[in-house]
C-alpha cells in the first residue's frame, strides 16, 4: 500500500464519523422541537385527568408563546413575570391574564394572595437558575406546582429541590426522555418524579412515565411527600408564661396543652421538636421569627384573625378562646339589709301601699264600732304578721273584704319567710357584672399589661359603641420583668382588688393567673368573653409540610383529645393553687345567726310602739 492510498484509508473512516456525529445531532434538534410542540398536548391531559377539579395556572418561560396552548378546551388562567430584579431575585407581583390566548394583553397586576390551586409551569431549559424557580414572587401561595421540563437533560435533583416547589405542599417534575435512536416523528416520552425531603435515603421517587391513563388521580400524580419526616427538625420558639398552653413550672420543666398537641403530632409524623423558649419575650418578639421564618410554628395564643392570614398559615381551630374580664367580687350587703333583701324594692313599696290603702278602706267600711283610724289600720297590719284581729265584723261585707286580706297576707308572708331563711343562711351578695355592656356603663375601668397584644389597640379604634367605651377606659400598664410575676402583671391585680378596675387578658390565662395568687374567692371572671374566636397554630407561610398540622390537629379534635388536655390542664392548677372547699354540712355560726336576733330585737321594739301607742289612745 502507497502513502496515497494510506492516506485515503485514514481519512475515509473519519468523514463517515463526522456524518454520524453530525445525523444524530441533526435529529436530537429535531426531537427536542418535537418534545417542546408536544408540551401543551401533555397541559391539556394534565388539565382534564388529574388537575381537572382545581384551579390550573400556567407559567411560561420568558420568549415562550402561548399561542400553542389555545388548543386546550378548559380555560387557564396565564402568568407573567414581570423582568427579573438586578439583584437576580424574583419579582414582587404577577400579571394575571384570563386566558391563554389574545386575553394576555389584558392582563392585571397581582399583588395579594394568588386564589390559584395548581400552578403548571414550564421550562425550556436544563438551568435551575430561573428567578421564578429560586426567587418565587411572596404572593404564591398554591397548593401545588407541576413543572415540566422540555430538555432532555433535565437536572431532576436539582429542580425538585428549588424554593418553588421544596415549599409548596405537592409537587411533581415531568422530565422527557432521550430516546437512543432520535425520531422527528416519534411521541416523546416524559417521566414523573418527585422528592422526599426528610427521608433518610431514596429521596429521588420515580412515578412512572407519563401516561393519562395511569395518572388519572390527584394521589395519582401528587404522592404524599411527607409520610416520613424522620430527619426533620421543627424549629418551635415559644414564651413559656401562657398558661394553659404553654409554660414553665417552678421546676423548670415545660408543660401545656400545645406541647402535648405537638407531642402527639411528633410521634405520628415522626418529626423532632427543636424548642426554644424564653420567659422575657413582647408579642412581636413572638411572632417575628414565624413570620421571617426562623422559626416554624407559633405555638402561643392565637386567634384567627384576617390580618394574621395574610402572614401566616393558619391551621385549623382547636379550641375555642377569647379574652377575659376579671372583676372583684362585690363585698356582702350590710346584715340590716338581710331583712329586706326576701322582696325586692317594688314589691315592699307594693305591700306598704296596699296595707294603707286596705286600712283606709277598712275605716270606711267598718263603723259598727266607732274606732279611731290608728286602730283600724293597726287591726290590717296585724294580718301582715299572721295575727288575727281582736273583734270579728258582724257585717257581711266586711267578714268579705278581711278574708281577702287575709288570703293576701297569708301569702305576703309565706313568700316573706321563705327566702328569709334562705336569706339568713347564705350570704347576700349584690348583683354582679356579667356582660360588656353592664362594664361599659359602670365606673369600672379596664386594665391590660401592654405586652404587645393587639386586643387594646382594637378596642380604641373599635365602631362598636359598648367597645369603644371600653377602648377609652383602657389602662395600660407597662412590661416589667423586675416583677415577681409575669412582666409585671401586678398592678392590675392590685387595681382590682381596691374594686377600681376591671382586668383584661386571655379567657383561660386570666383564670389561672388568679388561681395561683390565691385570690380565687375574691374574683370572678365575666361569663361574656370579649372577642371571641378560636385557636390556632400560626405557621411559616412557606413551609411545605404545613398541611401535615392541620391533618393532625382535625383529628386530635375529632378524637377529643383536645378538649381533654385542656380540662386536665385546668384541673392541675385547681387542685394545686385552689382553696379547700369543704362540700360536707356546714354548723351555724354567730354570723348565722345575726338575722334572727336582729328580728326578734325589731319585733320587740314593734310590740313596745304598739303598746305604747294603744296606751296613749285608751287613757
Amino acid at each position: 500500500m502507497n502513502l496515497l492510498n494510506f492516506s485515503l484509508f485514514l481519512l475515509f473512516p473519519m468523514g463517515h464519523a463526522f456524518r454520524l456525529l453530525q445525523e444524530p445531532s441533526d435529529a436530537a434538534s429535531a426531537y427536542d422541537e418535537r418534545v417542546r410542540s408536544f408540551v401543551p398536548q401533555i397541559v391539556g391531559e394534565l388539565v382534564t385527568g388529574p388537575l381537572r377539579e382545581e384551579s390550573v395556572a400556567l407559567v411560561l418561560q420568558e420568549g415562550q408563546d402561548s399561542g400553542s396552548f389555545g388548543c386546550i378546551d378548559r380555560p387557564l388562567t396565564l402568568l407573567r413575570l414581570p423582568p427579573a430584579s438586578p439583584d437576580g431575585g424574583g419579582g414582587g407581583e404577577v400579571v394575571i391574564s384570563n386566558g391563554t390566548g389574545s386575553g394576555e394583553e389584558g392582563g392585571r397586576s397581582e399583588r395579594g394572595p394568588l386564589k390559584v390551586g395548581v400552578i403548571v409551569v414550564v421550562a425550556t431549559s436544563e438551568d435551575d437558575s430561573w428567578s421564578l424557580l429560586q426567587s418565587p414572587p411572596e404572593n404564591w401561595n398554591a397548593s401545588a406546582v407541576v413543572l415540566i421540563s422540555t430538555s432532555t437533560n433535565c437536572r431532576k435533583t436539582d429542580l425538585l429541590q428549588t424554593p418553588l416547589l421544596f415549599r409548596t405542599p405537592s409537587a411533581a417534575l415531568l422530565c422527557p426522555l432521550a430516546p437512543r435512536k432520535p425520531d422527528a416523528q416519534s411521541r416523546p416520552l416524559f417521566r414523573v418524579w418527585a422528592w422526599k425531603p426528610f427521608v433518610v435515603a431514596d429521596h429521588l421517587v420515580d412515578l412512572g412515565a407519563w401516561n393519562p391513563g395511569d395518572f388519572s388521580t390527584w394521589k395519582r400524580l401528587f404522592i404524599d411527600r411527607f409520610d416520613d419526616m424522620t430527619t426533620k427538625f421543627v424549629q418551635v420558639f415559644a414564651q413559656t408564661v401562657d398558661r394553659p398552653l404553654f409554660y414553665s413550672d417552678s421546676d423548670g420543666k415545660l408543660k401545656g396543652m400545645n406541647l402535648k398537641i405537638l407531642g402527639a403530632m411528633s410521634s405520628a409524623f415522626r418529626f423532632t421538636l427543636n424548642l426554644t423558649s424564653k420567659f422575657e419575650l413582647s408579642w412581636d418578639q413572638l411572632l417575628d421569627p414565624v413570620r421571617e421564618g426562623s422559626s416554624e410554628i407559633f405555638i402561643n395564643f392565637g386567634l384567627m384573625t384576617p390580618e394574621r392570614m395574610r402572614e401566616f398559615h393558619m391551621t385549623v381551630p382547636y379550641l375555642l378562646e377569647g379574652y377575659g374580664i376579671m372583676l372583684q367580687i362585690p363585698p356582702l350587703l350590710p346584715r340590716w339589709k338581710n331583712i329586706l333583701y326576701p322582696f325586692d324594692v317594688t314589691v315592699w313599696i307594693a305591700t306598704v301601699v296596699s296595707a294603707l290603702s286596705t286600712s283606709i278602706a277598712y275605716h270606711l267600711l267598718y263603723r259598727e264600732y266607732e274606732k279611731s283610724l290608728i286602730n283600724n289600720a293597726i287591726s290590717i297590719f296585724q294580718g301582715l304578721l299572721s295575727h288575727s284581729p281582736e273583734v270579728v265584723p258582724e257585717q257581711w261585707r266586711t267578714r268579705l273584704f278581711l278574708l281577702l286580706w287575709s288570703v293576701s297576707s297569708w301569702i305576703l308572708n309565706i313568700s316573706y319567710t321563705s327566702n328569709l331563711i334562705a336569706v339568713l343562711t347564705i350570704p347576700v351578695f349584690p348583683k354582679r357584672i356579667e356582660t360588656m355592656q353592664e362594664l361599659a356603663d359602670s365606673d369600672y375601668r379596664l386594665c391590660v399589661l401592654d405586652y404587645g397584644d393587639p386586643a387594646p389597640e382594637a378596642l380604641r379604634t373599635s365602631d362598636h359603641p359598648v367597645l369603644a367605651t371600653l377602648g377609652r377606659k383602657l389602662d395600660q400598664v407597662p412590661l416589667n420583668h423586675s416583677f415577681f410575676y409575669w412582666g409585671g402583671i401586678e398592678p392590675c391585680v392590685y387595681k382590682v382588688l381596691n374594686g377600681t378596675h376591671a382586668h383584661f387578658d386571655t379567657y383561660s390565662f386570666i383564670q389561672v393567673f388568679y388561681h395561683i395568687l390565691g385570690h380565687e374567692s375574691v374574683t370572678y371572671r365575666m361569663k361574656e368573653r370579649l372577642y371571641p374566636g378560636y385557636l390556632v397554630f400560626l405557621i411559616y407561610k412557606h413551609a411545605p409540610w404545613r398541611f401535615k398540622i392541620d391533618v393532625g390537629i382535625q383529628r386530635l379534635t375529632e378524637a377529643g383529645l383536645i378538649q381533654k388536655w385542656y380540662d386536665d390542664t385546668m384541673d392541675e392548677f385547681r387542685d394545686k393553687f385552689g382553696e379547700d372547699r369543704s362540700l360536707g354540712q356546714l354548723a351555724f355560726s354567730l354570723s348565722h345567726l345575726q338575722g334572727p336576733f336582729y328580728i326578734l330585737m325589731g319585733g320587740a321594739c314593734i310590740s313596745l310602739m304598739c303598746f305604747c301607742g294603744e296606751y296613749i289612745t285608751q287613757s
